[in-house]
Parts: C-alpha cells; structure tokens; sequence
C-alpha cells in the first residue's frame, strides 16, 4: 500500500507539469504551463507561478511548441501579469451565556479568490472552539487551497486541491490531503456560476488507530449565486470514496447566506452550515459532524 500511495502524492504535488504544455528555449531550459496563443514573433503561455508570460521568438529552440516548456534566465524575458481581481475576507462569530450555564462558542475565519482569464483559485481557513461550563466540547480548524486552471476557448479546467484539518474529538489528531483532476464550467456568467470537478487524490490521518494513506476518487460540485444586490449564496459539496474498502467514504457539504449591511460599508452578515460525514471507522470519533455559525465579515482591500 505504500507504494501505490507515494505514486499517487507524487502525482498530486506535481500535477500542474503533468498537464501542462511545455516549450524548450534555446539555452536548453524548458518552461512548463498552459500555451494560450501563438504568434509569429512571440508565444504566450500561463506559468502557474508567474502568471502570463510572452516570449520571444527568437528565444525558443528550433522544434515545435505544443511538448514541453520550461523557463530560461528568469522573467526578464516576459511580462507577468497579476490576477485580475483578488478578495479576501475575514470572518468572526461569537456565542455565549453565563447563568444557570456558563457557555461560549467562537468561531475565526479568512477567505480568498483570486481570478484571471487563464486560474482562479480559492483558499479558506477556519478555527472554531465552543465550552459549556468549562469543558471543551469543539475544538477544531481547517485550511483548504483549490487552484484552477482555466483552459482558453473552453469551459474543461484542471485543478489541484489540498487541504489539512485538526480535530480534537475524531479518532485522528490531524489529516491531509491532496487531489488533482478536472472539472468543468457548467455556467460562468450571469447570477449564478457552477462547477463540476473529479479527480483521484489521498489521504492520510496522523495519531488515529489507522495511520496509512488511503487512495480516493473525488466527485465535486462548487458555485455561487447572486440573489440580488445585497444577497448571495456559496455552496459546495465534496465526495471522496475509499479505493481500499469501498465500504469507506466521506462527503463534505457546505453552504454559506451572506447579506450585505448597508448601514456598514465592507461588513456582511454571514449564516454558514457545514457537514462532513464519514462512514465509521474505530473509536470514539462521530460518523455526522454538523456545525452552523453566524457570523461578520469584513472585506479586505
């Protein structure tokens, strides 16, 4: 099984060179990303670090530019260009009571997208701690990256995903993961964007009684839709099966009501849920974790 699960992470951290169109320079390097036009003097390609680079003509080897790329004496050959917009938000809830019960439920969390015409990519992070009389009885946090490459002329997309998760009451102290595949834009434009993605990826948990990588299929669908002007919704729904035991899955949902207060420049008013269940597996850790947060947003320039 170890072997089989050290494939599949090489896979997962080097999937953007596995998809990518290459180009040789004439000093032998060779620069890897997406080649989104060619002209007579210049090619144009997207490099998942640098963004949008143009190069020279008379910079590349004399061999067809659809195999392999890779870069030559860095970016002073090309123009990089920035995402074209970037948000970011930071999220803050608190709960609490003190009388017959002494409870308290907190809850901090930081979200960005960033979008060009070539990626777009969405990072969220999460830590949520609720006591009741002085016991602990949520303790957890998550941080989750997804990255997208927009494929030119299409709505097909490649994309890579990881995420680590701590969690005080599962069978497991801490779990990472990791996918690559593709997904698909069923709907981009308008009030409402939606997409699909599958991929295959892994898992591994670190202090539980099953410490070994697990192999996975992820099936997924993501969007947005703008009600109106002051309300929207995000949602997401991730299901990852078990390639070992096909007894074994989990799937996670999210959905997020964010209102704008108009009496608040930048500040929004959010309501989330959050699911993940997994089927059982030894110990004491719960198959359904439910959660739900009210909470402030505050818009990030």
């Amino acid at each position: 099984m170890r072997h089989p699960a050290l494939l599949i992470l090489t896979l997962v951290s080097s999937s953007p060179d596995l998809f990518a169109d290459q180009i040789l320079l004439k000093n032998g390097d060779r620069l890897s990303g997406t080649v989104i036009n060619q002209q007579a003097d210049s090619v144009t390609i997207v490099h998942q670090l640098f963004g949008e680079l143009v190069i020279p003509q008379d910079q590349l080897a004399d061999q067809p530019v659809s195999t392999t790329i890779q870069k030559s004496d860095p970016p002073t050959l090309a123009k990089v260009r920035k995402p074209d917009s970037v948000k970011r938000r930071i999220e803050a809830g608190l709960n609490g009571a003190n009388g017959n019960s002494r409870n308290s439920d907190w809850r901090i969390g930081f979200q960005q997208r960033g979008e060009s015409k070539s990626s777009k990519h969405l990072f969220e992070s999460s830590y949520r701690r609720a006591s009741s009389d002085g016991n602990t009885e949520e303790n957890d946090f998550f941080a989750q990256l997804t990255y997208d490459w927009l494929l030119p002329e299409s709505r097909w997309m490649r994309f890579t995903r990881a995420r680590y998760d701590w969690d005080e009451f599962e069978d497991w102290d801490s779990r990472i993961s990791g996918a690559a595949g593709y997904g698909y834009r069923f709907k981009t434009s308008g009030n409402l964007s939606l997409s699909g993605r599958s991929g295959l990826g892994a898992t591994q948990t670190f202090g539980g009684s099953d410490d070994d990588i697990e192999l996975e299929i992820l099936v997924g669908v993501d969007g947005e839709w703008k009600v109106n002007g002051r309300q929207r919704l995000e949602f997401a729904n991730t299901f990852y099966q078990g390639l070992e035991e096909l007894s074994h899955f989990r799937n996670l949902s999210s959905l997020a009501w964010i209102v704008r207060l108009d009496q608040l420049n930048g500040i929004d008013l959010k309501l989330g849920l959050e699911n993940e269940y997994e089927t059982p597996s030894p110990g004491d850790s719960r198959s359904n974790d439910f959660k739900y947060d009210v909470s402030l947003t505050w818009q990030l320039r």
